[in-house]
């Protein structure tokens, strides 16, 4: 399916997004909420829930279904006939007409308009978490790593960082077992930190992590 919109900003479009997967059996799809930076944001919701066939879902207050696709089905649904102010929290629902779904996932996005100023930008990467001890062959605990802005706080990137990992030693994982072996993360586009995990074969490794266009960082 392609959706296509006048008016959204050319460069660094995204101005937030979230995503969620079901958490349990629920009647609806919720993408979670964000919070708008720039003015006249286009939220754009999409939802895929491949338990239900034939269902027929609707959209939460304030957005239209512009498609739905009832053989996977999947529902796109935005807010183009109001748009949203700066500064508003957004949660992109649909409600399931069939009952209650374990099996779905859903994401929403802000689209600035062509007329919103530039966002600010991060400057650096730093890890948001401490060092860690951690005994060799061990699983650590969570380590994540921030997009900084000028003023040495968390800042959402609109374009999204791509994150190498590196460690003499040192295996990264995406999951707290340290199951999923894993060599990079991304800090996606309208998000602000990015998680994972690490084995080393001896104790006190260090990882360095290396964002495209930002300096090489060290724990």
């Amino acid at each position: 399916m392609l959706l296509e919109y006048d008016g959204v900003a050319t460069t660094n479009a995204v101005d937030t997004s979230s995503i969620a997967v079901a958490p349990a059996s629920t009647t609806s799809a919720n993408a979670g909420n964000i919070v708008t930076r720039a003015s006249c944001d286009l939220v754009v919701g999409a939802m895929a829930n491949g338990h239900v066939i034939n269902a027929h879902d609707t959209p939460g207050p304030g957005f239209a279904e512009p498609i739905l696709d009832e053989w996977d089905p999947a529902a796109f649904l935005d807010n183009v006939a109001t748009g949203v102010s700066a500064g508003t929290a957004v949660s992109a629902q649909v409600a399931f007409e069939r009952g209650a779904d374990d099996g779905w996932v859903a994401t929403q996005l802000a689209f600035r308009a062509s007329t919103s100023p530039p966002l600010c930008q991060p400057v650096r990467l730093d890890f948001a978490t401490a060092p860690q001890a951690v005994p060799a062959n061990t699983c650590s605990g969570v380590t994540t790593i921030a997009s900084v802005g000028a003023t040495g706080t968390p800042t959402i990137t609109a374009g999204g960082v791509a994150i190498a990992l590196d460690g003499s030693g040192v295996t990264f994982y995406a999951d707290a077992a340290c199951a999923f072996p894993i060599d990079s993360v991304v800090i996606g586009a309208g998000a602000s930190a990015a998680s994972f995990y690490f084995r080393a074969a001896s104790a006190g490794a260090m990882i360095t992590a290396k964002g495209a266009g930002y300096p090489t960082i060290a724990q």
